[in-house]
């Protein structure tokens, strides 16, 4: 089944996620990223409305603007008499049409989205990490993975979680096993600020190798303008987003599975105090701030409240 994803850019994480798992579903959807370089672009975009059998589009206080392009595309698809299907991402819904709520739940709602395009079952990250096998299989199996290198070492990371303004990444060795022991700590990078070329992520692996921890990585990922991340003061959805991912993270790939959390923060500082209020009450943790070069550690609960 042909299938169209519309977007606000706002909200690429969460739509580059679910292009590439509708994929592993058997289906064929299409976003604008896809789009080749030197094409029309507007009248690219209609068309491949036009040839799609199903039109999805992800709501969000962005997306549900009036003026967006979004818009534009909905009443395109609706003209052309398309079926329509709406995804919840963020804020309340819009329009008479009953929306899949993927709302802090991404990979729950992935499955009524799949059951209702008729598509094949797929795995979650924690579905397929019981199997084991190599960051370098997991990365195959997912799709959407970044390669890089620390040092010598090549490394790679695969999205394994987006909300709507963030992703989620589980980061590794290319050639070693994706960790499944309770036994292996797990810090966590959490980046609001500074540019992909700041390389904090391979500068997080140094450190924790360093101190003898296993350089497996979780790796939250804030929103982004042009080539930086960024918050902005005057969107707290947003921040109520990145907040709320990296409680689901904790609580998907850490709680239960180690004693506590290092937690490594390059961002706003006042993104830590909500941060720490959320862990506060699940493990013990200890927040490291960026300070170039290196971290250091500033907060720290050693008894959950």
């Amino acid at each position: 089944m042909r299938v169209f994803v519309s977007y606000s850019h706002d909200n690429k994480p969460h739509a580059v996620r679910l292009f590439h798992d509708l994929r592993r579903a058997g289906l064929d959807p299409w976003m604008d990223e896809r789009m080749a370089r030197g094409v029309e672009w507007e009248k690219e975009i209609f068309s491949r409305i036009a040839a799609c059998e199903t039109f999805t589009w992800l709501q969000s206080p962005e997306a549900n603007h009036p003026d967006s392009f979004v818009a534009r595309e909905i009443d395109g698809a609706r003209t052309a008499g398309k079926r329509l299907l709406p995804i919840l991402i963020a804020g309340e819904p819009e329009g008479l049409l009953q929306a899949v709520d993927a709302r802090g739940r991404y990979w729950e709602a992935l499955q009524e989205i799949i059951e209702s395009l008729k598509g094949r079952a797929v795995d979650s990250p924690m579905q397929h990490l019981a199997r084991g096998g190599s960051f370098e299989e997991f990365a195959a199996h997912f799709g959407g993975a970044v390669r890089f290198s620390v040092g010598p070492a090549a490394y790679v990371k695969i999205p394994v979680l987006p909300s709507a303004y963030g992703m989620a990444w589980l980061a590794g060795p290319e050639s070693e096993n994706v960790p499944s022991s309770s036994r292996v700590q797990i810090p966590l990078l959490v980046k609001a600020s500074g540019t992909e070329a700041d390389d904090s992520l391979g500068e997080v692996a140094k450190f924790v190798a360093a101190r003898g921890i296993q350089p497996s990585i979780l790796y939250v990922e804030g929103p982004r303008e042009r080539e930086r991340f960024v918050l902005n003061q005057d969107q707290p959805h947003i921040w109520r987003d990145i907040v709320e991912l990296v409680e689901r993270v904790v609580k998907t790939w850490i709680k239960g599975r180690h004693g506590g959390v290092e937690i490594y923060m390059q961002g706003p500082v006042a993104l830590g105090l909500p941060v720490g209020m959320k862990l506060r009450e699940m493990l013990p943790y200890s927040i490291y701030h960026h300070l170039r070069p290196g971290y250091a550690k500033v907060f720290w609960e050693e008894q959950p409240h």
